[in-house]
């Protein structure tokens, strides 16, 4: 009869089993972290929805402004923008409509207030936040 080094009592796992299964997992975890989308980028594409949204709401208010001549405003369009879903993530206006995205503003303006011409919400893309929410590249 041999003899065993470690006997075994039980069909359970070894502690070093468990342990090489853990760092498999460990490393798999890290190679996929770099393709998820943690941070900034979901609260970006959710603000650049209701910013997309919202400029053609104000397209469409235009439109009738020209065709029918009505004395509108964008306050109705700004009072829906500006509801919070996530408080990391959501527009705010006081004169002013600024993202707030994880902590971070971005200013946007709104431009013209009257409808003399047709009306667009927009950032200033010399800021690098307002780059990376329209995902434009600064090319040099």
């Amino acid at each position: 009869m041999k003899a065993r080094l470690f006997p075994s009592c039980s069909s359970a796992f070894s502690f070093l089993e468990i342990l090489l299964l853990l760092a498999i997992f460990s490393l798999f975890a890290l190679m996929a972290l770099p393709k998820m989308h943690l941070g900034k980028k979901p609260c970006i594409y959710e603000l650049r929805a209701k910013l997309e949204s919202a400029n053609a709401e104000f397209f469409s208010l235009y439109q009738k402004h020209i065709t029918q001549g009505e004395e509108i405003t964008y306050q109705g369009i700004i009072e829906k923008l500006v509801i919070p879903v996530n408080p990391q993530c959501y527009f705010s206006y006081h004169k002013k409509l600024i993202a707030f995205i994880n902590g971070e503003k971005l200013g946007f303006i709104i431009s013209p207030q009257d409808f003399s011409t047709k009306p667009k919400i927009y950032c200033s893309l010399s800021a690098e936040l307002c780059r990376e929410f329209w995902g434009k590249r600064l090319n040099k």
